[in-house]
């Protein structure tokens, strides 16, 4: 639940046992107004993490997310979240998302995903 002066926002998830991780991402795409950035290990397993572009206002679906991170197999993406830091110096913030299931580099070795403000 956000506010803002009088504006007030909720934002719906895709499961009643949604449990969200969450950070301000500042302004990603360069329109001057705050996005947000969550993540939810919840329902599946597999995890999903969303970006949702402001202005906010009213109630908000997640399916309504500019960028959206879908896991696999158990893989959690969404359990930790974090964004403002710009990691390849182009001036915008980065996101990153956990997921500590990741397979890749080994059975549950997780990684971190990383998406390039624009």
């Amino acid at each position: 639940f956000f506010s803002s002066r009088r504006r007030h926002t909720r934002l719906q998830g895709d499961w009643s046992s949604d449990v969200c991780s969450s950070d301000l991402a500042g302004d990603v795409n360069g329109d001057e107004r705050a996005d947000v950035l969550l993540g939810s290990t919840a329902g599946d397993g597999d995890g999903r993490a969303w970006l949702l572009l402001g202005p906010f206002a009213g109630t908000i679906s997640l399916s309504y997310a500019e960028v959206r991170l879908v896991g696999s197999e158990l893989d959690e993406v969404g359990v930790a979240v974090a964004a403002g830091a710009d990691a390849d110096g182009d001036g915008a913030p980065d996101l990153f998302v956990g997921v500590p299931g990741a397979d890749d580099a080994g059975s549950n070795a997780g990684a971190v995903a990383l998406v390039r403000g624009w």
